[in-house]
């Protein structure tokens, strides 16, 4: 006696257990780049205010490039993957965005 045929008939429990996960991940992927993107912009504000705003206070100037510098290595961080992803996709076949 199968016990899941018998509750539920021939519909899995979770119809998403039996999809691969690349298709999870081809969902969700995209809008996190685009998340990524409006938090560069907002760094990359945040950084220039504070350059423009530091009138010649060093600590604030200094505070003020290295957002603007991380905001930067992170954005290199994210083109990277994408590309790498990209690169996967070729390699493999498969689907991922």
């Amino acid at each position: 006696m199968d016990l899941q045929e018998l509750f539920f008939g021939n519909h899995p429990i979770n119809q998403y257990a039996q999809r691969p996960v690349t298709e999870l991940i081809s969902k969700i992927l995209p809008n996190v780049y685009v998340i990524l993107g409006l938090i560069l912009f907002i760094y990359l504000l945040i950084g220039g205010f504070m350059v423009i705003a530091s009138a010649g206070n060093q600590h604030n100037l200094d505070q003020g490039k290295q957002i603007i510098t991380n905001a930067i290595i992170g954005f290199i961080v994210v083109f990277a993957s994408y590309w790498i992803i990209q690169a996967i996709e070729i390699l493999t076949g498969l689907d991922i965005l």
